[in-house]
């Protein structure tokens, strides 16, 4: 709670463009095709009706920090990777999603 919505929005953005800069594979900011104007923050700390629920459900335990980051930003990669494939953009290099991992669901006994 100690940064604004629009200052939180600010230094994620900063810092998304720190780590692609140092990627020599990609060495661009993505500041430029953020909106940031359209950007919503939700403060899941502060949220009566969640109350952590969701760290719980995601198999953490209730504190701030708990491993539910990584694989919620997992997912939106994955979503943004493949809304681009699926709209017909170009990825930068030779990236395509034969490069991406695949994951195997095994089937379920019926």
């Amino acid at each position: 709670m100690a940064f604004s919505d629009t200052e939180l929005v600010e230094k994620c953005v900063a810092e998304l463009d720190r780590i692609l800069l140092r990627y020599a594979n990609i060495g661009e900011p993505i500041s430029p095709y953020i909106g940031v104007g359209n950007t919503r923050i939700h403060r899941w700390m502060t949220d009566k009706n969640a109350l952590d629920c969701v760290k719980l459900l995601a198999g953490e335990s209730f504190s701030v920090d708990a491993g539910w980051t990584e694989p919620c930003l997992r997912t939106a990669i994955d979503t943004v990777i493949n809304l681009c494939n699926n709209t017909g953009a170009c990825f930068k290099g030779d990236f395509g999603l034969e490069h991406y991992p695949h994951y195997q669901v095994p089937r379920q006994a019926l």
